[in-house]
């Protein structure tokens, strides 16, 4: 996705992502890692290490939450996702993969 991606296109994009991120969704078993390495890492969802070859929004998108699911969410209001979608619109993703790759070499 780039700048000149279309806001529905980072929409849906972003209610895919939270949705799986979320309590909401029953394949999200979060739990503490016992240290940063790659075996500890390697537990963690694809929506965190993606699959190779794989965008974040291919990854995310098998876990499409239902219309029903949508209009239960109460954590994420249509204002809200605006501003995401207005903002990573606006910007692109550049900022959070600038994160990543601060990450310090894993054994």
């Amino acid at each position: 996705m780039t700048c000149g991606t279309p806001l529905k296109v980072y929409t849906r994009f972003f209610v895919h992502f939270f949705y799986v991120k979320s309590a909401d969704w029953p394949g999200n078993k979060p739990h503490p890692l016992k240290a940063p390495t790659a075996i500890e890492l390697a537990q963690m969802p694809t929506y965190y290490v993606l699959d190779l070859g794989k965008t974040m929004p291919q990854t995310v998108a098998p876990f499409q939450p239902s219309a029903a699911e949508v209009l239960a969410c109460k954590w994420l209001t249509e204002p809200e996702l605006g501003v995401y979608t207005e903002e990573y619109g606006r910007t692109g993703f550049q900022g959070a993969l600038q994160l990543i790759a601060s990450f310090p070499t894993l054994t």
